[in-house]
């Protein structure tokens, strides 16, 4: 799949904001210090979640 397939759009996507209410959602022993919320759809939000990593583990490596 590809940016701009028919699968890939926000119109193809649903969901049910509570699905998830009352579940836990992380695995154990995992905390929300790991996840970031960031829209990396925007500069700002990569920018924010490199500097989140980068501040957390002093490396970061991205494969393509």
């Amino acid at each position: 799949m590809r940016p701009g397939d028919p699968d890939m759009t926000a119109a193809a996507l649903s969901f049910d904001v509570s699905e998830l209410a009352g579940r836990r959602v992380l695995p154990r022993g995992q905390g929300p210090a790991l996840f970031v919320q960031a829209d990396i759809s925007t500069l700002d939000g990569v920018e924010s979640v490199v500097r989140a990593a980068l501040d957390k583990t002093k490396s970061l490596e991205i494969r393509s």
